[in-house]
């Protein structure tokens, strides 16, 4: 499993929980500690050489491991992953190993959709919104696999987002290089988001839910905190302390006690429990 950079360092129990998915499903999952950036960043900022440098050491740490699959749970990652055969294409050392490599990722959805189901699936009584992440719907083609994934969990109440293609406005290092029409998008997002009440917000990528979280407009229905002057570095992260009641933000799509993130959540979600 490659564990992404920013998903490891923002959702470490994201991975955790991944892991625990895949080994409920049958599988052996195996995490090499030596393995470094995909080059996902880098070729998004027209760095294709560092990009392909990053790729080639990746494949040197994966290959000797001899999976059957690299799994992907960041959708900038997975896109960028399957793009090696093409990022070491006029390297001849490289060049059959790196499509060999690329043939084998897969998205977490988009393997767990391979495998035949072994988990029970557990009620969770929630009203869930599914953000498509750009890398995922477009760059990959993957819109249908995680939805199916989740409609397997009996009583969660999964609801698409209006303006369901248009981009939070991260789409990787955009939000950088054009912060101002990057914050418009991510407000828009956040907009169609709270328009579907719903209890947690579902995406495959890290960036989606630190720029919605960072630009959501005036002030969510759900608690007293404000969104909207709020920049991204003031957003409260899993575990960091804060001065208001953690009850104000039960129901917050965008707080800090979704499902994932609490020990026991609204709707019998124990963390324990893989699905």
């Amino acid at each position: 499993m490659v564990t992404g950079c920013i998903q490891q360092v923002f959702f470490a129990q994201v991975n955790e929980a991944t892991v625990r998915v895949l080994t409920a499903e049958g599988c052996e999952v195996v995490a090499p500690r030596a393995q470094g950036c995909c080059g996902a960043l880098s070729e998004h900022a027209s760095r294709e050489d560092e990009a392909a440098d990053r790729a080639q050491q990746l494949i040197d740490v994966f290959e000797p491991l001899n999976v059957d699959a690299v799994v992907a749970n960041v959708a900038d990652c997975g896109s960028s992953l399957k793009e090696y055969g093409r990022l070491r294409a006029d390297d001849p050392d490289y060049r059959a190993r790196a499509a060999a490599f690329a043939a084998k990722v897969r998205d977490v959805s988009e393997l767990l959709a391979e495998l035949t189901p072994l988990a029970p699936r557990h009620p969770v009584s929630a009203r869930v919104a599914y953000h498509d992440a750009r890398h995922l719907a477009h760059a990959q083609g993957i819109r249908n696999q995680p939805r199916a994934i989740l409609r397997t969990v009996p009583g969660l109440d999964l609801v698409d987002i209006p303006e369901a293609d248009m981009c939070c406005g991260s789409a990787s290092i955009y939000n950088l290089v054009q912060p101002l029409a990057a914050e418009e998008l991510g407000r828009r997002k956040a907009n169609c988001v709270l328009s579907t009440e719903p209890y947690a917000v579902v995406t495959a990528n890290p960036d989606c839910p630190l720029q919605i979280a960072g630009t959501s407009i005036a002030t969510c229905p759900y608690c007293t905190h404000s969104r909207s002057s709020t920049p991204l570095f003031e957003v409260p992260l899993p575990g960091e302390a804060r001065s208001e009641p953690v009850s104000a933000h039960a129901r917050c799509p965008f707080g800090p006690t979704a499902p994932i993130r609490s020990t026991e959540a609204p709707g019998g979600f124990p963390c324990s429990n893989p699905y």
